[in-house]
């Protein structure tokens, strides 16, 4: 963990792996850098883009909730695409 004070960009391989060590690191990264409300959610709107492959059903559920939470229309966009192609 220490290692994401000095690359941030290293949160997203945790995502893939674990939303646990996502949260975990986002955690340590906001309280590293000081980060303000918009850079938070941009933070996690980047790692939801990356959890629209295979995941698992907590990954699914934590990019739900950063996208309802999100004003990204784009990533909102993807998030209804994937919905009609899924039924």
């Amino acid at each position: 963990m220490a290692k994401l004070q000095q690359d941030p960009s290293l949160v997203v391989k945790f995502a893939g792996q674990s939303v646990e060590n996502a949260k975990a690191a986002i955690l340590i990264i906001i309280q590293a850098q000081k980060t303000s409300h918009l850079q938070q959610q941009q933070l996690k709107n980047d790692i939801a883009w990356q959890l629209f492959g295979e995941m698992t059903l907590q990954q699914a559920k934590w990019r739900d909730t950063v996208i309802q939470h999100s004003s990204s229309i784009s990533l909102r966009e993807r998030r209804v695409r994937l919905a009609l192609v899924s039924n």
